[in-house]
Protein backbone atom coordinates (compact mmCIF):
# COMPACT_ATOMS: atom_id res chain seq x y z
CA UNK A 1 0.00 0.00 0.00
CA UNK A 2 1.37 3.18 -0.73
CA UNK A 3 1.37 6.82 0.46
CA UNK A 4 -1.65 7.83 -1.86
CA UNK A 5 -3.86 4.61 -0.73
CA UNK A 6 -3.45 5.52 2.74
CA UNK A 7 -4.19 8.91 2.30
CA UNK A 8 -7.74 7.89 0.57
CA UNK A 9 -7.77 5.57 3.26
CA UNK A 10 -7.83 8.16 5.47
CA UNK A 11 -9.42 10.31 3.85
CA UNK A 12 -12.81 7.63 4.22
CA UNK A 13 -12.42 7.37 7.79
CA UNK A 14 -12.59 10.99 8.46
CA UNK A 15 -15.36 11.39 6.43
CA UNK A 16 -17.27 8.52 7.80
CA UNK A 17 -16.78 9.78 11.79
CA UNK A 18 -17.46 13.51 10.17
CA UNK A 19 -21.07 11.93 9.00
CA UNK A 20 -21.24 9.87 12.14
CA UNK A 21 -21.27 13.28 14.53
CA UNK A 22 -23.46 15.50 11.65
CA UNK A 23 -26.27 13.24 12.47
CA UNK A 24 -25.56 12.82 15.58
CA UNK A 25 -25.78 16.02 16.32
CA UNK A 26 -29.03 16.53 13.93
CA UNK A 27 -30.67 13.77 16.26
CA UNK A 28 -29.86 15.73 18.77
CA UNK A 29 -30.84 18.93 17.95
CA UNK A 30 -34.46 17.31 16.87
CA UNK A 31 -34.82 15.87 20.53
CA UNK A 32 -34.10 19.11 22.28
CA UNK A 33 -36.60 20.63 19.89
CA UNK A 34 -39.38 18.40 20.77
CA UNK A 35 -39.15 18.61 24.11
CA UNK A 36 -38.70 22.30 24.30
CA UNK A 37 -42.13 22.01 22.35
CA UNK A 38 -43.66 19.64 24.60
CA UNK A 39 -42.56 21.99 27.53
CA UNK A 40 -43.62 24.84 26.11
CA UNK A 41 -47.03 23.35 25.32
CA UNK A 42 -47.37 22.33 28.95
CA UNK A 43 -46.68 25.56 30.18
CA UNK A 44 -49.31 27.33 27.88
CA UNK A 45 -51.71 24.27 28.91
CA UNK A 46 -51.21 24.51 32.14
CA UNK A 47 -51.99 28.69 32.20
CA UNK A 48 -55.32 27.93 30.79
CA UNK A 49 -56.03 25.41 33.20
CA UNK A 50 -55.38 28.10 35.79
CA UNK A 51 -57.31 30.58 33.94
CA UNK A 52 -60.04 28.71 33.38
CA UNK A 53 -60.38 27.43 37.17
CA UNK A 54 -60.75 31.31 37.48
CA UNK A 55 -63.45 32.05 34.55
CA UNK A 56 -65.53 30.01 32.64
CA UNK A 57 -63.75 28.83 29.37
CA UNK A 58 -65.68 31.43 26.82
CA UNK A 59 -64.53 34.69 28.86
CA UNK A 60 -60.92 33.33 28.84
CA UNK A 61 -59.81 34.99 25.93
CA UNK A 62 -61.73 38.46 27.19
CA UNK A 63 -59.49 38.52 29.75
CA UNK A 64 -57.20 41.63 29.05
CA UNK A 65 -54.04 40.08 30.72
CA UNK A 66 -54.12 36.69 29.02
CA UNK A 67 -53.48 38.59 25.98
CA UNK A 68 -50.07 40.08 27.40
CA UNK A 69 -49.06 37.13 29.26
CA UNK A 70 -45.44 36.58 28.82
CA UNK A 71 -42.67 34.55 30.22
CA UNK A 72 -41.58 37.58 32.61
CA UNK A 73 -44.65 37.42 34.28
CA UNK A 74 -44.16 34.09 35.09
CA UNK A 75 -40.09 34.66 36.38
CA UNK A 76 -41.40 37.44 38.77
CA UNK A 77 -43.78 35.14 40.42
Amino acid sequence: MDSNDIQKSDNAFYAEIHELLRISRNVAYQTVNTVMINTYWQIGKRIVEQEQGRKKPCQLWRLPHYKSFTLSVIHTR
